[in-house]
């Protein structure tokens, strides 16, 4: 089975008003590649023994699960409030 790839286009304004200039975005997959090549680099140049790294990276892992979930939750929020804005103004028009 052939796979396509869902090419995605985006476009901003000008400053002017008058065209659309299209805009290209890196994948998300290639920021996450060079994200992790960028991690690994630190590591190797940073030439602390491994059993440092382990615990630096640790605590580093702890403090992204903490963000994780703290985005999740205000996420949620945002999201249930934009569904009750959504229903007010349908509410709101059929009146």
């Amino acid at each position: 089975m052939k796979q396509e790839i869902k090419k995605t286009m985006k476009f901003n304004l000008s400053e002017d008003g008058e065209d659309f200039n299209r805009v290209v975005e890196k994948p998300i997959t290639l920021v996450v590649e060079d994200f992790q090549n960028a991690l690994v680099n630190v590591i190797n140049e940073s030439h602390l023994p491994f059993f440092i790294v382990e615990n630096v990276v640790e605590k580093l892992l702890a403090n992204v699960k903490n963000a994780s979930i703290q985005q999740l939750e205000a996420d949620k929020i945002s999201y249930q409030n934009q569904l009750k804005e959504v229903e007010n103004q349908g509410e709101s028009k059929t009146e």
